[in-house]
């Protein structure tokens, strides 16, 4: 792949083009490469990251992105053997905010908040306590 298609595949990305993956290996955004690209059926980039092909099924392995439909960046963070883990940024469709938090063995741990008022608590993915903090 030439730089010039790199240079129109990062923006087409940004811009929300879909481009066609021909034999396509590796796609360059945010001067990250990536190995794997997967796409809705409207051709909008539903996820982008990297998988190792260590037996039949791939692993994700490393930083991902994932969109909706429409191409709205709703998720961010890294695979270990197909898990997440460490810090994600997540945004919620009830709400629409966005969520910070760790991710342990692919389950929420540890702190996750909305950036504003909401802190909740997870333990091994499950719910463990939640507070609204009120400034006044």
């Amino acid at each position: 792949m030439t730089s010039g298609i790199r240079i129109f595949a990062c923006f087409s990305i940004l811009l929300g083009i879909s481009i066609p993956a021909f034999g396509q290996r590796d796609t360059i955004v945010e001067n990250i490469k990536y190995n794997h690209v997967e796409y809705y059926q409207n051709g909008r980039i539903k996820e982008l990251g990297n998988v190792e092909s260590r037996s039949d099924t791939p692993i994700k392995e490393g930083y991902w992105m994932i969109f909706n439909d429409e191409g709205e960046l709703i998720e961010k963070g890294n695979f270990k053997r197909n898990k997440k883990c460490g810090i994600w940024v997540e945004k919620s469709s009830e709400d629409n905010c966005c969520w910070t938090g760790s991710y342990k063995k692919g389950k929420r741990h540890g702190s996750w908040s909305d950036g504003g008022n909401r802190v909740v608590y997870y333990k091994k993915g499950q719910v463990k306590g939640s507070v609204f903090i009120s400034w006044k």
